[in-house]
């Protein structure tokens, strides 16, 4: 029986390279991206506010990780209206996730 993840649009591998190959310049080594922005609090709230909803749930929990629970985001409730990001997240965003 197929479910709703079945119907997503598949990507096309010989675009994606294409893109990839095209656009790979304008992106710097080790920096995170997050929809093509640098990753930071800008790009998150960006993220939040014009991004799909589906995507939100990790958004919310990779800042969990990076922060070691400090700062936890209410997934089911990151759209309508998007939060206000803590003052204390840009402390967290660029550090490694705390597993490492």
């Amino acid at each position: 029986m197929p479910t709703p993840i079945d119907a997503l649009a598949v990507p096309i591998a010989d675009n994606v390279r294409r893109w990839w190959s095209e656009r790979k310049a304008a992106f710097a080594e080790g920096q995170r991206y997050l929809r093509g922005q640098p990753f930071g609090r800008d790009a998150i709230q960006d993220a939040l506010r014009r991004g799909t909803l589906r995507r939100g749930g990790p958004l919310a929990c990779e800042i969990a990780i990076r922060s070691g629970g400090e700062t936890q985001l209410p997934a089911l409730h990151l759209r309508y209206p998007a939060p206000d990001l803590p003052p204390r997240l840009d402390g967290v965003l660029h550090r490694p996730p705390r597993w490492r």
